[in-house]
């Protein structure tokens, strides 16, 4: 029950992502400055904020700063300067460059490396030695993808024409992080055979024990 769970909710939030990715990639690939381009992007803009101070304990703090960003934004939307794929852009490398510094910063941590962490809950604690700084490897490689990810994207906006970077946020984004998943996986079976090996949800589930363990109470 729990695995059908999850699997329904992996499949909402694909497609949701994929309905935003044809939206976004609509405005900004033919620099869509309308008022509805300008509420989109500060709407999702808006949404991302708001989910990530749920979980915060500065979560009062975020929403205040999120909707002061957005209501300036809004007002501001006729300057001359003023551009909606700012907001893409913002979205996507902040994302990105979170996700390097929550999977860098863990790096040193004395906890652990996030990986590592993340396996020793699916494995009942306990991991090899081997296993261990095999862990410790995968969240240095996230890291790097993540930090590339971002540079790739600054660099197209900067450099190239809005349509590559609009396919790149909205389209190659996520299938790179999906086929990251599979390489990983698919690395992991072939050279550490005999331990037993987590599916890619039963991680996801340790991704979300980890949090509730680490969340304030």
């Amino acid at each position: 029950m729990r695995k059908a769970v999850t699997v329904v909710a992996i499949l909402a939030i694909l497609a949701a992502t994929i309905l935003y990715s044809l939206m976004a990639h609509q405005l900004t690939a033919n620099d869509d400055r309308s008022e509805f381009s300008y509420v989109f992007a500060l709407a999702s803009l808006y949404f991302v904020a708001i989910c990530l101070a749920i979980g915060s304990r500065w979560r009062f703090a975020l929403i205040v700063v999120a909707s002061i960003a957005v209501l300036v934004g809004w007002i501001y939307r006729e300057s001359l300067f003023w551009d909606p794929r700012w907001v893409y852009l913002l979205q996507h490398v902040g994302a990105n460059i979170g996700l390097g510094l929550l999977f860098g910063l863990s790096l040193r941590s004395a906890k652990g490396s996030l990986v590592t962490r993340m396996a020793k809950i699916a494995h009942g604690g306990h991991l090899p030695p081997r296993v261990e700084r095999y862990t410790g490897q995968v969240t240095l490689a996230w890291t790097l993808f993540f930090a590339a990810m971002s540079l790739v994207s600054i660099a197209l906006f900067v450099l190239g024409p809005p349509l590559w970077w609009s396919v790149f946020i909205n389209f190659l984004s996520f299938p790179l992080v999906i086929l990251m998943f599979l390489a990983e996986y698919a690395f992991r079976l072939f050279h550490i055979r005999d331990f037993e090996h987590k599916s890619i949800l039963e991680g996801i589930r340790s991704y979300s024990k980890l949090g509730q363990r680490d969340s304030p109470r």
